[in-house]
């Protein structure tokens, strides 16, 4: 078997370590290494870095997809405007809808002396009014819960299971 010299990454002890070998703890520190080798060198490395590390690489990459699932999920929540583009559903724009439908009521007021089967418009009207109005709450109140559940898993990915924060977005 062949060893190799190497010095521990932690204390500076010097380790007989097998060419084969990934890990190696030193003798004189105890500190768990793991060996990393290029093709002109080998050293030693913390393990708890090398993990630390890996974590923080598996955090980037979880940030991400979730990024990317919520722009997919985020699309669902837009409406379209009158031109036919997508537009978020907001409380506001409930209830600019809403005052459609008592624009409406006033229609209704004005032309029922005139003809009542011009008033039945109005009724239609106030009929789509709110039901467009309910529809534009219940979509921006969904919206709000999805990105509430959205922000706490990001939160929750970035910091980790043991608080440490990622150098991700």
């Amino acid at each position: 078997m062949q060893l190799e010299t190497l010095n521990c990454n932690n204390c500076g002890a010097p380790l007989e370590v097998a060419a084969t070998s990934n890990f190696v703890t030193c003798n004189h520190c105890s500190t768990r290494l793991a060996v990393r080798r290029t093709e002109t060198s080998a050293f030693t490395e913390q393990f708890e870095e090398v993990i630390d590390r890996l974590d923080r690489i598996e955090r980037q990459h979880d940030l991400a997809e979730l990024d990317r699932q919520w722009e997919r999920e985020n699309a669902e929540f837009n409406i379209t405007d009158g031109q036919g583009f997508p537009q978020k559903a907001t409380y506001l724009g409930a209830a600019a809808s809403g005052i459609g439908g008592v624009f409406c009521l006033f229609w209704i007021a004005i032309v029922s002396s005139f003809s009542p089967f011009l008033a039945l418009f109005g009724i239609i009207g106030i009929v789509l009014s709110l039901g467009n109005a309910l529809r534009i709450f219940l979509k921006a109140q969904s919206y709000e819960k999805a990105h509430d559940r959205y922000l706490l898993k990001r939160t929750r990915i970035k910091h980790g299971p043991n608080g440490k924060s990622t150098s991700a977005g």
